[in-house]
């Protein structure tokens, strides 16, 4: 801690930091005081459980920022946004407040602000939370309290999740406008961070989505595909292969993860609007980047409920789409 001299210019400092400390002091309070009350207006079964889950929350995340030597007036802005986030949830949704907030989702907005992430980033996520499917959520849920968010990026910046870090790194403004659906990037990335936890948690070096064999289940479905348009227009296979990628354009958004996945079977002879470089998919790590690619995107497209989306990757990666439901279960 801080020494001042024993002078009046120390007394003034020590005055100081006392009214800022009282002012800080006031406005956490004043967080704790809003919340209890919004809470009082769930039902009575779930308020202890909603108010010890922010209070974790709140605990969790003064702990990490005085650890880091943030300021109390940055520690109390942090709380003021999440308790307005909070809030904002219970408001919009009396009945899915509680089961939101209760679930290890909610750690997922509390990491995006401490992070930096704004009052509309961190509510849409929540809003994303709150409407998942059952299986989604319980796959979020089961691994949101260990998904760390590192950073919020700035424009143009793009995200990615850092194994070495275990942490992922996203672009808010970006993602408030993606064209796959707001936040799509910020449950891309976590779900690459949950396929690794998971694949370490069995005692591996590699994602989960790979141990289970998906790079292999993909190839399966690209080659099915192929054959399948070759048996029904008579054609070649350089014919066939012509006909799904202008099925991948037809559905530029839908298509994305059949799209990037079939791009890296083929080495990009089949894609359409959505893909990486051929650079990718090259190497001893091509395998992994498949499985963990389509892993990251099924989980996006079904966590901001893009049914077109998730409808175009069952029609196209039938057995692959069957094999991440089944890592789902298996590992929730």
């Amino acid at each position: 801690m801080a020494r001042y001299p024993a002078t009046r210019e120390g007394a003034v400092q020590l005055l100081t930091l006392a009214n800022t400390l009282r002012s800080a002091n006031d406005r956490i309070g004043d967080c704790g005081y809003r919340l209890q009350r919004q809470i009082c207006g769930l039902s009575a079964s779930s308020n202890s459980e909603v108010f010890s889950k922010i209070e974790a929350i709140a605990y969790d995340t003064t702990r990490k920022s005085f650890e880091c030597g943030e300021p109390i007036e940055r520690v109390a802005d942090k709380l003021s946004q999440l308790s307005d986030t909070i809030i904002d949830i219970i408001d919009s949704n009396q009945t899915t407040g509680a089961r939101t907030l209760s679930s290890g989702l909610a750690a997922g907005v509390r990491n995006a602000v401490a992070a930096g992430a704004n009052k509309a980033y961190a509510s849409e996520i929540a809003a994303r939370m709150s409407s998942m499917p059952s299986g989604t959520a319980r796959l979020y849920g089961t691994y949101g309290k260990r998904c760390r968010i590192s950073t919020v990026l700035e424009p143009r910046e793009a995200a990615y999740f850092s194994p070495n870090e275990n942490a992922v790194h996203v672009n808010q403004a970006d993602d408030l406008n993606n064209p796959l659906g707001k936040c799509n990037t910020f449950f891309h990335e976590t779900g690459h961070q949950i396929d690794w936890i998971a694949g370490h948690d069995t005692g591996g070096q590699t994602p989960i989505s790979y141990q289970m064999g998906m790079a292999t289940t993909i190839r399966e479905d690209y080659e099915n595909a192929v054959q399948g348009i070759m048996r029904t227009n008579s054609c070649s296979r350089d014919a066939a292969e012509r006909a799904l990628r202008i099925e991948l354009c037809r559905a530029p958004d839908a298509a994305n993860c059949v799209s990037d996945v079939f791009g890296g079977v083929s080495h990009n002879k089949v894609t359409g609007k959505w893909g990486h470089d051929t650079s990718y998919w090259v190497g001893s790590q091509s395998d992994i980047n498949l499985a963990t690619e389509a892993f990251a995107e099924i989980s996006a497209d079904l966590a901001c409920s893009n049914t077109s989306h998730t409808d175009f990757t069952r029609k196209w990666m039938p057995k692959t789409f069957e094999l991440y439901e089944r890592i789902v279960r298996s590992i929730t």
